[in-house]
């Protein structure tokens, strides 16, 4: 092993778990993980700001090792976001054999996904509202792209092995983490039964108050109340979050447009990777 430069990096997908699976890997006494869950290093430019330009000792000084630490791990779904994904996957590369990478790709519904992601990036204000109107009749592309999982999972099998590469559905992560929590340990080569506590999701609640802030506000974007939600004693954050708020969803025919537009990607995943997309089933689409 090389210490301090073996990596389990989880990928993405956005909105897709990685948080959670992040968190889970994170307890196991052999893995060390990142300061900064989402570093995004080797996407760059990400959010303006393009940390690959830090340099890898900046890279480097994000974790902090001890000597019964076998697997630094970091999650930043920039790497399959967009068209970072060549990038990302070549910059990886470049640094073997000093360093050794195992990938893990979290893979949801991509309709469910983007549904996700705009109840984020609505109230964020990176996503045009319009998009969520309900006779929108397109999807918003830079969301739609990042749920072509199979087209970024080919730039990282152009370099990298099968054997480096994990693929989790989300839906199973969700249905039975602490199976897939293990299995995820057995491709890293560590012991499944260290004990890891699954009992709660992360990352999963924010939208609800969030929205609801954002409503009493007349439509502000959200990135200027955050700073006031966060000086709030945490009791009135509680009642908050047990508030009403609406939930951003996809029409029908949103849904529709989006299986689509992503079949081909969506049966490529099927037929080149193996990936069995059942649960994701929508009969007008899938060959399946």
């Amino acid at each position: 092993m090389l210490y301090g430069r073996n990596l389990a990096v989880i990928i993405g997908a956005q909105n897709s778990g990685t948080t959670s699976l992040f968190s889970y890997l994170a307890q196991h006494p052999k893995i060390c993980p990142c300061s900064v869950k989402e570093p995004a290093f080797f996407a760059g430019p990400a959010s303006d700001i393009d940390n690959f330009e830090r340099g890898l000792e900046w890279y480097r000084r994000l974790w902090s090792w001890r000597p019964n630490h076998l697997w630094g791990v970091e999650a930043s779904p920039f790497y399959t976001m967009y068209d970072n994904a060549a990038k990302a996957a070549s910059r990886m590369c470049a640094l073997r054999p000093e360093w050794r990478f195992k990938l893990i790709y979290l893979l949801r519904n991509p309709v469910d996904r983007i549904e996700s992601e705009y109840r984020h990036g609505i109230p964020g204000g990176w996503i045009p509202r319009r998009y969520a109107a309900g006779n929108a009749l397109e999807i918003f592309p830079p969301s739609l792209l990042t749920s072509r999982y199979a087209l970024h999972l080919r730039e990282y099998r152009k370099r990298f092995s099968d054997n480096d590469v994990k693929l989790v559905l989300t839906e199973k992560l969700e249905g039975d983490p602490a199976g897939t929590v293990a299995e995820v340990l057995t491709f890293l080569e560590l012991d499944a039964s260290s004990p890891i506590d699954i009992s709660r999701q992360h990352n999963v609640s924010t939208q609800e108050y969030a929205l609801w802030i954002q409503a009493l506000a007349n439509e502000t974007p959200i990135g200027r109340l955050l700073p006031l939600y966060r000086t709030l004693p945490n009791w009135s954050k509680r009642l908050i979050k047990t508030l009403p708020s609406q939930r951003i969803r996809l029409t029908p025919g949103q849904r529709d447009i989006a299986w689509r537009q992503l079949t081909e990607d969506v049966n490529f995943l099927q037929d080149e990777f193996g990936i069995d997309v059942k649960g994701w089933r929508h009969d007008s689409v899938f060959n399946v």
